[in-house]
């Protein structure tokens, strides 16, 4: 079975996906999307069913793969099998090729690099969406990660299927599912062997701890962590929206910092003045922030009526000059 061969409209993962897109406004008519691609079987997967949907829903793909160079010859085939199979699909694909050594920089910062890339094709073609291949599996992973690392409530959410100009069409997908896809249609895919290397943290997540729920615990561990994922970004969106339309406390804006009188923080309920915090940091960019900074800063406000005090954690600086409170964040 190839591409060609399988209507947009008769394949089960194909209906899926459109019934998430339907429900969750993921794409238009007219739309440019920028896919990420890796060469592996979710990206590959994700490539193959917005193409196959792309005439009948109105909307063209782009495609981004980036090469680190850390797997050697491992990574140029990966880089080569991408650019082949995008040619052979009449698919635009931009690869960005790294020359820097990646070996001993973090997961976060690889991640980094292909953000940075994937909007500077957007904004390069034009486009307003960028697709990523993430499956029910990896959403699973990050909450667990969040949890036991230590979490607000954004790191349980952690992954949305619509979350700005990122959408993730497969979120409702397993791995299993995906490459299932693949081998039906005879799409080829590479497994990178790093996400077997147990140096991961989030590799010893996906092999040891995952199964070991699912073995002694829940059997479909992954699904129930994807549903609890999904009912805690609804939650989030909702709240924050309402803290945004009433907020406990006046927050005023200058050019150096934020600010706030203590006595109408004080006055807000415990949990509206942890909430508004935790967002007004969140947003601020706090590095590292978790619950206890939250509580920290809380109790420095509390129990300081009169004299001057700063609390600080990081780039933030939290002070209070008697009736004031004064937030800056450092570059």
């Amino acid at each position: 079975m190839t591409l060609s061969s399988v209507k947009p409209q008769n394949h089960k993962l194909h209906k899926r996906v459109l019934e998430l897109s339907r429900r969750e406004m993921l794409w238009q008519s007219g739309d440019k999307i920028i896919i990420g691609v890796s060469g592996g079987g979710d990206s590959m997967c994700l490539l193959y069913v917005l193409k196959a949907l792309s005439d009948k829903e109105g909307f063209e793909v782009i495609v981004g793969h980036v090469n680190y160079r850390i797997r050697g010859k491992h990574a140029d085939r990966d880089q080569a099998h991408v650019e082949n199979t995008c040619q052979r699909l009449g698919v635009i694909c931009e690869t960005l090729t790294l020359t820097e050594n990646l070996e001993k920089k973090s997961e976060n910062h690889l991640r980094s690099i292909r953000r940075n890339f994937l909007f500077g094709l957007m904004e390069k073609y034009g486009a307003n969406k960028i697709a990523l291949g993430h499956t029910i599996n990896d959403r699973s992973e990050s909450l667990l990660l969040n949890l036991v690392r230590g979490t607000g409530l954004r790191g349980l959410v952690n992954m949305r299927v619509r979350d700005g100009a990122i959408i993730r069409p497969l979120l409702t997908t397993t791995a299993t599912e995906t490459r299932s896809y693949c081998r039906n249609i005879g799409v080829r895919y590479y497994n990178d062997y790093t996400n077997n290397l147990s140096t991961y943290t989030r590799n010893k997540v996906r092999h040891k701890l995952i199964p070991l729920i699912e073995r002694y615990f829940n059997k479909k561990a992954s699904h129930t962590l994807q549903q609890t994922a999904e009912l805690l970004s609804d939650v989030e969106i909702v709240l924050k929206k309402r803290l945004a339309a009433d907020t406990p406390f006046e927050i005023t804006k200058s050019h150096e910092n934020l600010w706030f009188y203590a006595a109408d923080f004080l006055k807000s309920s415990p949990e509206e003045r942890r909430l508004t915090l935790f967002y007004l940091f969140r947003d601020l960019g706090v590095s590292t922030l978790t619950h206890k900074v939250i509580r920290d800063v809380e109790f420095m406000i509390m129990q300081n009526k009169r004299k001057r005090s700063v609390y600080k954690h990081k780039n933030l600086i939290v002070e209070r000059k008697s009736a004031k409170v004064e937030i800056t964040l450092e570059s």
